[in-house]
């Protein structure tokens, strides 16, 4: 079903003719070898160099993150978006700072690390149950 839908990971690579298992790829969307896209970063980055060179609150918010922000606010129709340099570094942030010092937090123990260090940086008391058990989430 995955493979006709065009969602299947695939874990083995080729890389220089040699077979390896990739654990760790989370390209779901296949884009590392994507020409078009290859040939876009290539021309950003000529015209505006590989670095941001700092944090954007000091010299790194640059008219590209406003383009691409107000892309993604118009693509969602919200009145704000905001860029994160991964997934892991949102997760970890926005639940550092809305859960508060003293909130319960009742989490599946599969949950991603990156939810956890945030619960764990809010001061919030976390308490985990094993995976998909409604039960023991219940007790």
């Amino acid at each position: 079903m995955r493979r006709k839908k065009g969602t299947l990971r695939e874990l083995r690579v080729v890389e220089n003719s040699k077979e390896t298992l990739n654990l760790a790829n989370n390209d779901y969307l296949n884009l590392r070898k994507n020409g078009r896209l290859a040939q876009a970063a290539n021309e950003a980055t000529l015209r505006s160099g590989a670095s941001a060179s700092a944090s954007p609150l000091i010299t790194g918010y640059t008219a590209i993150h406003a383009a691409l922000e107000a892309e993604i606010r118009d693509w969602y129709a919200m009145p704000q978006a905001l860029l994160w340099n991964s997934g892991y570094a949102a997760n970890q942030a926005v639940l550092s700072l809305i859960i508060q010092p003293g909130d319960l937090v009742l989490a599946d123990r599969h949950i991603h690390n990156s939810l956890i260090n945030g619960i764990l940086k809010s001061k919030a008391r976390l308490i985990r149950f094993p995976h998909n058990n409604l039960e023991a989430l219940e007790s």
